[in-house]
């Protein structure tokens, strides 16, 4: 009758203790996954290139959507504006000319690269469509995304492809007679064929069958931070699939003025230049302002053409640099606030 109560009793003390470590864990779960996502939205407002209008928005939201469109999608890569040699680098800042990156904000997200086409040739000019231009994602005057795209149809083409601007539909059997009868102007329509039965409704080329695996959260926190960035006009032609009504003024926020104040290692002088006896450093930039309401994010990077460091805390406003051997060393510091606008600073480190 003991035993049985004994055994009774180290169960439910069992139960209780499962009970616990699995709330414990829960939590502790729930806050790293806070902790990463406050992580990573300020990463994205550092590596934003353009100016943010955060005017109603959830600044973590955008900060995260940053992240997803600059550090993981590379939706600048298709749609930027630029050309050859720089693309949608600026002049001076391309990485592969070994250059301090520098994103064109002239041309961010403006779409225009040209991707060719996809459709069967046909006919005697051997037509196989018009050419699959990356659209301009910049909001209007709108201030709604990829020229005045509700977040619902957002979704929809994320997540499915739908082209709501009906650019490329695929050719019916009376153009096609057209384009093999070699009848001119062509149709614009894609030609198809067996083996090749490419959709018009939806948008080709653009990876949303890759897109359409991600979170809901993400999709929207994507339309968040693209419905915050300067609208960009385009071509002045309103027929044309770039072109943009921006309206008067569209949405880039008043400009903001950034002052970035360092500290050095046991010093409360603020500078650019510090000597050090240490491997290690602390730097301190917590009394960095902007004319902006907000908190302020940072980011720290060795400069090239410098020894390499190691930067523990480099998301943070008070980082480590560890150095190797006696030296100069340099770093950059980027200070972005609550609308995205940055500043930059460049930190030098004498390791005596």
């Amino acid at each position: 009758m003991k035993a049985t109560r004994l055994f009774t009793n180290i169960g439910v003390a069992a139960g209780l203790a499962a009970m616990v470590l699995v709330g414990m864990l829960s939590s502790s779960m729930c806050a790293q996954a806070q902790e990463t996502e406050a992580t990573l939205s300020q990463m994205g407002l550092a590596i934003s290139p353009v100016p943010l209008n955060m005017a109603g928005k959830d600044p973590t939201q955008v900060g995260l959507g940053s992240y997803l469109v600059n550090a993981i999608g590379d939706c600048n890569g298709c749609h930027t504006g630029g050309g050859p040699p720089n693309f949608n680098y600026a002049a001076g800042g391309n990485p592969y000319f070994g250059q301090i990156e520098k994103i064109d904000p002239t041309v961010y997200l403006s779409g225009g690269q040209d991707f060719g086409q996809v459709g069967t040739p046909t006919g005697p000019m051997m037509y196989a469509g018009p050419d699959i231009i990356a659209r301009n994602l910049t909001p209007d005057k709108t201030g709604m995304p990829e020229g005045g795209h509700t977040l619902s149809q957002f979704l929809q083409i994320m997540t499915s492809g739908t082209d709501f601007d009906h650019l490329h539909p695929t050719c019916t059997a009376a153009q096609l007679a057209q384009i093999e009868a070699g009848t001119t102007p062509l149709p614009v329509c894609i030609p198809t064929s067996t083996g090749n039965t490419a959709n018009g409704n939806l948008l080709q080329v653009m990876p949303w069958p890759t897109f359409s695996h991600m979170t809901q959260y993400d999709l929207e926190a994507i339309y968040a931070y693209l419905s915050s960035i300067p609208c960009i006009e385009g071509p002045s032609d309103t027929t044309s699939v770039l072109h943009n009504d921006c309206g008067s003024g569209g949405v880039t926020p008043p400009p903001a003025t950034i002052t970035i104040v360092v500290t050095g290692p046991g010093s409360s002088t603020s500078g650019t230049t510090f000597q050090t006896n240490a491997s290690q450093v602390s730097l301190n930039a917590s009394q960095s302002t902007s004319t902006n309401a907000g908190p302020l994010s940072y980011s720290w990077q060795p400069a090239p053409g410098f020894p390499s460091v190691a930067i523990p805390g480099g998301h943070t406003a008070t980082p480590f640099i560890q150095l190797g051997r006696p030296g100069t060393y340099e770093v950059i510091l980027t200070v972005t606030d609550s609308t995205g606008a940055t500043a930059t600073a460049t930190i030098t480190l004498q390791y005596l």
